[in-house]
């Protein structure tokens, strides 16, 4: 077994709706945020787990397919966790 770790992380500012930006847009935002805090490149990054509460609010099936090759994912393993409310914490427990 290998070590692994979280080792960026990032938000993007809260609003109660983005008109200027999809949700795509805001995704690529708060990874190339968390990159930088990391101080690593998406070359450096083996996976990612996708923390989305629920398809009908991002207006797409399986939002995390498209997203994966916007935010430079292709040809990595992803893994996608929702659980109502508890989204967030339970994608921090998973990654």
């Amino acid at each position: 077994m290998r070590r692994v770790g979280i080792v960026g992380a990032a938000i993007t500012p809260c609003k109660g709706h983005w008109v200027e930006r999809t949700y795509y847009g805001l995704s690529q935002m708060a990874v190339k945020e968390c990159l930088k805090d990391a101080a690593v490149s998406v070359k450096d990054v083996d996976g990612v787990v996708y923390g989305i509460y629920n398809d009908i609010f991002e207006l797409a099936a399986i939002p995390e397919h498209p997203l994966h090759g916007i935010i430079g994912m292709t040809n990595k393993p992803g893994m996608r966790v929702t659980n109502g409310g508890a989204t967030g914490a339970y994608a921090m427990l998973a990654a």
